[in-house]
Formats: C-alpha cells, structure tokens, sequence
C-alpha cells in the first residue's frame, strides 16, 4: 500500500483496477489506433528470433507485442495503441493482460477482450 502523504491528486480520479483492463482491450480492439496513425507506421513483421520493443521491453512475435514493429519507433504493435502516460511497470502489466492468438475472428477477440478486463482487475487486486 502506499503512503497517503505521497500520493498525488490524480491518484483520485483514476481507478486503476477497473482502467487497465479496459486500456488493454482497447488495444486489441484498436481503441487509438485512427488517433495514432500519423506518429506510428508503416508497421513491419518482427523476425521470427524475437526484437526488443523500445517502449515496453518485450520482445516480438508474441501474444503479448503482436507480430509487427514500427519502423518509425521501434514500437511493437501493442504499445503503440496503449496511451502514452502509461509506462514502466504498469505498462508492462497492461501489455500482459492483452493475450491476442493473431486470429481476425472478431468473436474470438470480444471473448478475449472480457477475460482481460476480468484478468485485469484480479491480478492488480491480487498485488
């Protein structure tokens, strides 16, 4: 838990046990992705021996990343949808709830996307 004397005021007005989950399915979903389309592209498949994300540190292909990089940032496919005031370790845990097969099956992602809000108010409640 964290000392209350330190917290900030924005720590009020954001329930993170209920956000990163949705921030993870929008991900999947593409949530950002017409926002972002002039920062980030075109998108390149990743070698098949892994590449480092710049942003989160993971490494592509995954069911975490995606199986594409920007050739622009060196972002995997994932971080560039996930908002930029996320970073570090939340980012990191936001990118690991988004579990995605690399399927176009739209019910197969709507199923995918309700266990990660389900998967991302449990693990943060479990820490």
């Amino acid at each position: 838990s964290f000392p209350n004397h330190l917290r900030g005021k924005a720590d009020e007005c954001w329930d993170v046990f209920e956000s990163l989950g949705v921030l993870a399915a929008q991900s999947v979903l593409g949530g950002s992705l017409a926002r972002n389309a002039s920062r980030f592209g075109p998108f390149r498949k990743a070698v098949d021996t892994g590449e480092q994300c710049s942003r989160c540190g993971l490494f592509a292909p995954s069911t975490h990343c995606g199986i594409e990089i920007c050739t622009k940032s060196n972002w995997c496919i994932a971080c560039t949808r996930v908002p930029p005031h996320l970073c570090g370790n939340l980012l990191r845990e936001c990118i690991n709830l988004r579990r995605v097969a690399g399927g176009d099956d739209k019910e197969e992602q709507k199923t995918d996307t309700e266990s990660m809000l389900k998967r991302g108010a449990l693990s943060i409640a479990q820490d």
